[in-house]
């Protein structure tokens, strides 16, 4: 049986870091991301995923922005580092959302490409998800990469973009998403 896979984006250039590693099953895209601020950033990288989406030839999912949940998640962590607990929670909504639409849409696999940054803690990541996973029955793809491989993807998936930027609209973002990672960021 082939794996049907659910994998959530938080942008498309990110996603294009796992083609070389996704060697079987049919793979749908996700994109569920209430932390990015402001809606203009958040429509920009929508564009991109989909952009992204439909020249690999991949389906495409788009997840409700709900940025009056995620604030009131992240509630009281307002003043958390980057990879502090406020990332922990916003991880932790994403990785639920995506779980639950995997589950209730068929899929048997999901995955994220929150876990391919160098700079997130990829093992809180991978066994929240496992969690998560185990809560509603269907299975997580996971990815222990280096950091040093992480890089190499990432590079990998940045000439890539450039190589397109001439027949389609390519975003870059230069910060994680959320209103507090701007302070911290930009």
């Amino acid at each position: 049986m082939s794996r049907k896979i659910l994998f959530h984006v938080c942008c498309g250039i990110c996603f294009l870091s796992y083609t070389p590693l996704i060697k079987d099953g049919n793979v749908t895209l996700f994109f569920y991301n209430p932390n990015v601020h402001p809606q203009e950033e958040y429509l920009q990288r929508l564009e991109t995923t989909r952009s992204i989406a439909k020249k690999l030839g991949l389906p495409l999912i788009e997840g409700r922005y709900e940025p009056e949940k995620w604030l009131s998640l992240v509630k009281g962590l307002e003043t958390e580092p980057e990879n502090g607990k406020r990332c922990v929670v916003c991880f932790k909504d994403r990785l639920e959302e995506t779980a639950r639409v995997a589950k209730n849409k068929g899929f048997t696999h999901f995955s994220t490409t929150l876990n391919i940054s160098p700079y997130k803690d990829i093992i809180t990541i991978n066994f929240m998800a496992k969690t998560i996973s185990e809560k509603n029955a269907v299975s997580y793809l996971d990815f222990y990469l280096s950091k040093e491989e992480r890089f190499k993807h990432l590079n990998s998936a940045r000439k890539m973009v450039k190589e397109w930027k001439e027949e389609m609209p390519i975003h870059r973002q230069r910060y994680c998403g959320c209103i507090y990672s701007t302070r911290q960021n930009v």
